[in-house]
Order: C-alpha cells, then sequence, then structure tokens
C-alpha cells in the first residue's frame, strides 16, 4: 500500500504526542502516510490543551505549520461540508474541520478516538471512513515499523481497549493488505493477557 493523506482530530493527536515522548512513532507514521493534516481548529485545540507540558509536546506544535510537508496545517475546507456539519448535533468545532478537510482533499482516512464521532459523522457523510489508533498501530505494525507491544501498552493507558476491539482492528486491516493473519500470531498481537495488560 503506498503512502496516503490522512486527517487527524485532536484527540489522537494528543495520544500520538505522548506516546512520542517514549517512542518515536512519528518516524513510522513518516513511512505510511504522505502527509497527516491538522485542521485549524484541531491545532487550537492542541495548542491549547495544557495536560502535556514536556519538550516533545513544543517539538510537534513547531512541525505543525501550513508549509509542513508532514503535518500540514490546513484552513481552507470543504465549505459545505464544513457549514452542515458544524450544524450537526454531537460533533464539535475540531471534528467538523476534520470532515471539511477530508472532503477538501479526498484524504484516505480520518483518525479519531472519539466514539460518537464515529458513529455519527459516517451517518451524515456515507463515504468518511474514520479509523483509530489501534488501526495505525496495526498498519506500522504489519510494516514492521514498530514495538507493538510497548505502544499498545502506551495507547492503553490513555485509551483503555478489549482483546477483541484490538483483534477487529488488527484484521480489518490486514485485509486492507490482503493479508491472512492465523489465529497464533493474531492471539499474540491482540490478547491483552499476553501483551502483559490485564
Amino acid at each position: 500500500m503506498r503512502p496516503f493523506s490522512v486527517v487527524i482530530d485532536n484527540d489522537s493527536l494528543i495520544h500520538l504526542t505522548f506516546i512520542n515522548c517514549h517512542y518515536p512513532i512519528f518516524n513510522g507514521l513518516r513511512s505510511i502516510f504522505s502527509s497527516m493534516h491538522v485542521p485549524e481548529e484541531v491545532f487550537i485545540e492542541f495548542q491549547n490543551y495544557d495536560r502535556i507540558r514536556d519538550p516533545e509536546r513544543q517539538k510537534i506544535i513547531a512541525q505543525i505549520d501550513s508549509n509542513s510537508k508532514f503535518l500540514r496545517k490546513c484552513s481552507i475546507y470543504d465549505t459545505i461540508s464544513k457549514a452542515f456539519m458544524q450544524s450537526a448535533v454531537g460533533i464539535d468545532p475540531g471534528e467538523a474541520a476534520a470532515v471539511a478537510q477530508f472532503q477538501k482533499l479526498s484524504a484516505r482516512f480520518i483518525i479519531s478516538e472519539d466514539g460518537k464521532f464515529h458513529e455519527n459523522a459516517p451517518k451524515l457523510y456515507p463515504g468518511i471512513t474514520i479509523i483509530k489508533l489501534k488501526h495505525v498501530f496495526a498498519m506500522l505494525d504489519i510494516n514492521n515499523l514498530i514495538d507493538w507491544a510497548l505502544c499498545i501498552s502506551l495507547l492503553h493507558k490513555k485509551r483503555k481497549m478489549t482483546s477483541s476491539e484490538l483483534r477487529i482492528a488488527y484484521l480489518s486491516v490486514a485485509k486492507w493488505y490482503g493479508l491472512e493473519i492465523s489465529g497464533k500470531k493474531l492471539s499474540e498481537k491482540t490478547s491483552l493477557k499476553k501483551l502483559g495488560l490485564i
């Protein structure tokens, strides 16, 4: 699968920044994504988030720029989509901007951890595909670009998951790549017990 562009929401960017404090996750992301687009509203939310106060966060903020080749700050949207999403119940400004950016760019995915956003946005725009960081990490793992156990344990600290959720995400990604995963390997990758998380 060739690198492609994605749009990222605030919560996912926060989690990646936390993980990047312990493991250089953005190195791998540059290999599977051609660019990660950060809508202006998402950037403001991320910049104002006060629970991560470390040099790594400041480095990420400095890298998000309209002229950046990878972490690209964006303020040009599909205006009709944005106006429509802003009026929708259960969609916050950053999420509305992410959908409008997705429409403008014809991006492959939106990355977001928000369950209500996953549920509501595709009902309003059926063509949208929203994935979670579990899916992103599975892409990295399939391409041998991640310390799977470490990064899943770090993500689990911030965003609790079940073995079943992790297994479904890993299988979905394997299907995108046209791969068959053995039951043994799948268990090793997705059993929270085997990963030492329960």
